[in-house]
């Protein structure tokens, strides 16, 4: 089941190899709640993962803005929250039958990016940027709104091994 309300004093990863993982979901169209913590070191790093995951479609939530690496995982839409700001200091990773969608906020991805499942920036309000190499196995790579090249921006270089590549109104 999912539990909601829950409150963590310190979430800690102390930077030396820790690799947990959170798992969040939410209900079907509803928006994930990260716990409240007090203390969040854990996201400061680059050494855990937070996974959004279930076959449910819903919103990620407004806060955290930052990630130490996030997996998008279930056979549905996860969507970032509109004018929010996200940044991943590791590495991005997009499941099978996943779909990433990314506001009208700025969108940064400090590592890698591995993508099985889907990306869709339909923003040419904010930055989205790559700065490791994004690979894509599979699924669909969409930038509907981007206009310019500075809205989109892959310093790593960008691997396209199958699925579709569509970038630009």
């Amino acid at each position: 089941g999912i539990t909601t309300g829950l409150t963590i004093g310190t979430l800690e990863n102390t930077g030396t190899g820790g690799n947990g993982t959170s798992k969040l979901a939410a209900a079907a169209a509803g928006t994930a709640t990260f716990p409240t913590v007090t203390t969040n070191n854990f996201n400061a790093s680059t050494d855990g993962t937070v996974e959004y995951n279930t076959a449910n479609a819903y919103s990620l939530p407004s806060t955290p803005t930052a990630y130490p690496n996030l997996t998008i995982s279930g056979a549905s839409t996860k969507t970032a929250q509109a004018a929010v700001d996200l940044t991943i200091n590791g590495h991005l990773n997009i499941g099978a039958g996943a779909t990433l969608s990314v506001g009208t906020g700025n969108f940064t991805v400090d590592g890698t990016s591995s993508m099985g499942g889907s990306f869709t920036d339909a923003s040419n309000t904010g930055v989205t940027t790559f700065t490791g190499l994004v690979t894509k196995a599979v699924g669909t790579f969409t930038s509907t709104a981007v206009t310019t090249a500075a809205n989109m921006v892959f310093d790593g270089g960008f691997t396209n091994t199958s699925g579709t590549f569509s970038g630009g109104a």
